[in-house]
This record gives C-alpha cells, sequence and structure tokens, in this order.
C-alpha cells in the first residue's frame, strides 16, 4: 500500500493522463505483480467460466423451461448464501475480528453474488419479461469469452 501512496497525487490531479497512468500503474502493480490476486481472482474467474461452459454443455440454459424449479432454487440459496457472508464480513469489520487474516470471504461472497445474478437473469428469462432486450443480447451471448479478453 506504501508504494501507491507514492503515485496517488496522479490520481488527485486534473489532467486525465495522469489519472490515466495512475490507473494502469495501479492495475499492473496489484493485478500483476501481486500473486494473491493474480492466481486467486484468476482461477476463481476461470472457474466461472468453465462452470458456465459446463451448465451449457450438458444443456441447462437450453432447457431452461424445464429447469424452473432448479433456477429459482440456486436463486433462493444463493442470495441467501451472499446476504449471509456480506453480513459476516461487515460484522468482522466493525467488530474487528482476527480470521480475515487467514481467511478472504470476499471470493465467496463474489461467487455467491455471480450465481444470484445469473439465476435473476434466467428468472427473467424463463417469466418471459423483457423479450427485446433478451433478443439483442443473443449475440453478445455468443462471444462473452471474446468480449472479455478484448
Amino acid at each position: 500500500m506504501e508504494l501507491i501512496q507514492t503515485y496517488f497525487h496522479l490520481f488527485k490531479s486534473s489532467n486525465p493522463f495522469k489519472v490515466f497512468w495512475f490507473g494502469l500503474y495501479g492495475t499492473y502493480l496489484y493485478e500483476i505483480l501481486s500473486p494473491n490476486y493474480l492466481i486467486t481472482v484468476h482461477v476463481v474467474m476461470l472457474s466461472c467460466f468453465f462452470f458456465g461452459m459446463a451448465a451449457q454443455k450438458a444443456g441447462f440454459f437450453t432447457r431452461i423451461d424445464q429447469n424452473r424449479k432448479y433456477v429459482k432454487r440456486i436463486f433462493w440459496i444463493s442470495l441467501a448464501v451472499a446476504l449471509t457472508m456480506i453480513t459476516l464480513f461487515i460484522l468482522t469489520q466493525k467488530l474487528k475480528w482476527s480470521w480475515t487474516k487467514y481467511y478472504n470471504p470476499f471470493y465467496f461472497i463474489i461467487l455467491a453474488t455471480m450465481l444470484f445474478l445469473a439465476s435473476a437473469i434466467c428468472w427473467l428469462f424463463i417469466s418471459g419479461k423483457l423479450k427485446g432486450f433478451f433478443r439483442s443480447m443473443q449475440v453478445i451471448g455468443k462471444m462473452t469469452l471474446s468480449n472479455y479478453i478484448t
């Protein structure tokens, strides 16, 4: 954190190029040089891609109407897990519990939130609401990995 403080004046400047440089350098320091972020976050993201690909290959999304009860179950369970983890995380910070020094629940919050949002989108699709929106997103959805990498 001390290293980023050295460059924080760039962020506070009114020059957009300096602010942009701060963003690039901060990304380089914390997302490329930090082994914790580099390994853990990218493994979690890759796992999410594989999980989505496995669900697609298993035909979960092509038979989404038949999987309505699973979508609802995933929605409610992931919402409960996400809210529980967020509450625990906030309590931990307010009460200054030390278990987060050894264990970071943040990645599980991200995964539970991701499952919640994905199931909410599936539930919206099943309900037939926003048909025009989903029709317009078909092309983008077929290139998700390409869009992410770009």
